[in-house]
């Protein structure tokens, strides 16, 4: 089953990924680097909102899914969620840390994202992985069709455009996912509002605080980028990042379903031994999929996205080894996440964090986005390491889980077995 549900998981965040990519396009040869820069920051406000959403909630929900009551985990999400991003959204206003061009309609923006993730993580804690990726998919294909209206059809060429399209993307999910879990019929489980709110707290604020310190070793130097070198760099910078992302897809699937899975498993050893397999093809299908867009000329780069970005295969080159490290990391993430170990995902990013800070003013100063890039992979070099010790520490396993043998490549038929095995 684990195979069908990674799958389909791979299919969908390949096709959300292309549909992306399409959007990353038609935006960057459109708005250019200075419309990416503005979008990027909008991004980044939007995503760090959601993470203070999460301290009661978020990807913790995962977890407490199946074992707290539905309605008691709903009634906390959404609460804190409204307190939460009018919090936020004001204190970045306030020292304007995204474009005063969005105005007040980002914080209904922050509104509708947080609810829509809440009941999306609600799904996959109820192993509700099909449905989880349908909508991921359409989300993507309702952005793109949103932008595409607006510039084409309505000749709408704004930055706001890109808002507009957030808001119907994101209420898309929402609406979506509010009406599959009306229809759940859930097994009966037992607890009190009190209890579920200590729980929510005591787990989500740990996995939130590691979501967020990893949040700003991807994203701190967006706002150094923008204030040494201008809105217009950040947009290329951020054009290389969303490539880069892209390729971690085997990862994110890999990832989702593992949590999915470990998190609804009592033994920790049978939870290392769904993990080993998925790690290694993460990592040696990472490393085929970053060397393959290394080898792209850089004048495809151009002709894709317009003349601006005419540098991102230069910075892909010094991201690439902490693309590599971090779809190991995403995968121990997962693991510790669902094993309910979050502390070592919340130590790894600190780790990282400090070497961001360390790093990232001094090189970005110097040697502009080629220093943003390598301190990136610097940190996520750090991050990568303290997870692998940690692993070891648990499984027993060292370095050498990255070896391929004779048993690997008869867990992967298995795993190909069960892409075809029956729900």
């Amino acid at each position: 089953m684990i195979g069908v549900n990674i799958f389909r998981t791979f299919l969908s965040r390949s096709g959300t990924a292309i549909i992306n990519l399409i959007v990353v396009m038609l935006s960057a040869r459109i708005l250019g680097d200075e419309g990416m820069g503005m979008i990027s920051l909008l991004i980044l406000t939007i995503t760090i909102s959601a993470l203070f959403g999460g301290l009661w909630g978020g990807a913790g929900l995962v977890y407490l899914t199946p074992r707290h009551p539905l309605k008691y985990l709903l009634l906390i999400g959404y609460g804190w969620s409204v307190i939460s991003s009018l919090l936020v959204v004001y204190v970045f206003g306030y020292f304007h840390l995204f474009p005063g061009y969005f105005g007040n309609n980002i914080y209904l923006l922050v509104i509708v994202n947080s609810f829509a993730s809440i009941n999306m993580y609600l799904l996959l804690g109820k192993e509700k992985i099909v449905y989880h990726n349908i909508i991921t998919f359409f989300q993507s294909f309702v952005l793109l069709i949103s932008i595409l209206a607006q510039f084409y059809l309505l000749k709408y060429v704004q930055v706001a455009a890109y808002l507009w399209a957030l808001y119907m993307s994101f209420g898309f999910v929402w609406i979506t996912s509010s009406i599959l879990l009306l229809r759940l019929k859930l097994p009966k489980v037992t607890g009190t509002l009190v209890d579920t709110f200590k729980h929510t707290i005591k787990y989500s604020l740990v996995l939130q605080t590691g979501s967020g310190v990893q949040l700003l070793n991807y994203r701190f130097s967006y706002y150094i980028i923008d204030h040494f070198l201008g809105t217009a760099m950040l947009g290329r910078f951020s054009v290389a990042v969303q490539l880069a992302e892209g390729i971690w897809i085997l990862g994110k699937s890999f990832g989702l379903v593992l949590y999915s899975k470990v998190s609804n498993q009592n033994k920790i050893l049978d939870s290392v031994k769904t993990s080993l397999p998925l790690i290694k093809i993460s990592v040696i299908g990472t490393i085929i999929a970053t060397f393959v867009i290394l080898i792209i000329p850089s004048t495809v780069f151009t002709f894709l996205f317009g003349k601006d970005f005419s540098h991102v295969h230069s910075i892909l080159l010094f991201l690439a080894p902490g693309i590599v490290f971090v779809s190991a990391t995403m995968l121990f993430s997962s693991f510790f996440s669902g094993v309910g170990m979050i502390k070592i995902n919340t130590q790894g990013s600190l780790i990282g964090l400090v070497s961001t800070l360390l790093f990232s003013v001094v090189l970005i100063y110097y040697y502009g986005l080629t220093g943003a890039a390598i301190a990136a992979s610097l940190s996520y070099f750090t991050s990568f390491v303290y997870a692998q010790y940690n692993f070891k520490k648990v499984s027993g396993i060292g370095i050498n889980m990255y070896l391929v043998s004779y048993s690997d490549v008869e867990n992967l038929k298995l795993l190909v077995r069960g892409l075809f095995a029956h729900k």
